[in-house]
């Protein structure tokens, strides 16, 4: 599956030809909100890898803060 487009993706699960479960999740905002208190950062410069979030102080890596906010919304989130 890693060779597989998104839209390709989306096809297999709709169709039923993915016999996991796979969640669709809206990526919208997940590297820049705190997955510890949810505020959401307005400005996130690409070359800034870390963050750290005033409102709670919770400080880790842009890219782990999006999966966290990832797994998240698969938990919550209706496919």
């Amino acid at each position: 599956m890693h060779d597989v487009g998104f839209y390709e993706m989306r096809q297999k699960v709709t169709d039923g030809e993915i016999s996991k479960e796979f969640k669709l999740v809206n990526p919208a905002y997940t590297s820049r909100t705190c997955p510890r208190c949810i505020y959401v950062k307005k400005k996130c410069p690409f070359t800034q890898r870390t963050f750290f979030y005033e409102s709670c102080g919770y400080i880790a890596d842009r890219d782990l803060v999006g999966y966290l906010n990832v797994l998240s919304r698969a938990g919550s989130e209706s496919s």
